[in-house]
């Protein structure tokens, strides 16, 4: 009796968690860990263009918690296609993202937006693992000046709340690098490729 509970118990912590790149698991139990996951939609052409100062000037919302499931309006039910530079990309070991920092440019002091590509979305991580050398020894790149390379991203908006704190309100307490100036993300991202 104590054995198949064991094993059910295992089954069950098996079946809660997400396996990433490289062998990097996680249990789902992340805040919004719904919208962070949502479905690709069958069609990415409703997405609208907005540059990385329109994210950067979006207002962080008031009353929200990071208990809500449910996307705010009028920004989170709706796809958007970012283009930037890629400064900083690392796999997330706490819940299996690949988490991109893109800029408007290789300069340091650009003011930066995250973007993420969620585990479940296996395929396309695994592109962008190839696209800036990932493997299973090097799990994070930093790309400065003519180093770091444009790309054009379409995913839903994200409010990650999860950083928020009072002496940075708008960018977040532990949200990246230094340079993320916003708690809005693109996240998740259905689409990545090279910029034109």
């Amino acid at each position: 009796m104590l054995a198949a509970a064991a094993c059910f118990c295992a089954a069950t912590t098996a079946l809660a968690q997400t396996d990433g790149l490289f062998g990097c698991s996680t249990g789902d139990n992340h805040e919004r860990w719904t919208l962070k996951n949502r479905s690709k939609p069958s069609s990415l052409s409703s997405a609208k263009s907005i540059t990385l100062a329109d994210i950067l000037g979006w207002a962080i919302p008031a009353g929200h918690t990071v208990s809500e499931e449910d996307a705010f309006p009028p920004r989170e039910p709706k796809l958007y296609t970012l283009s930037g530079f890629v400064r900083n990309i690392k796999l997330s070991d706490d819940d299996c993202d690949l988490h991109l920092e893109l800029a408007a440019s290789g300069d340091t002091g650009e003011r930066r937006v995250i973007v993420e590509v969620p585990a479940r979305q296996r395929a396309l991580q695994n592109v962008v693992a190839g696209m800036f050398n990932l493997s299973d020894s090097v799990h994070s790149h930093t790309f400065n000046g003519p180093k770091a390379k444009r790309v054009t991203v379409t995913g839903y908006a994200f409010i990650d709340l999860s950083h928020q704190c009072a002496a940075f309100p708008q960018a977040g307490c532990n949200h990246g690098g230094e340079r993320v100036q916003t708690l809005w993300e693109i996240h998740p991202v259905f689409a990545v490729r090279w910029a034109d």
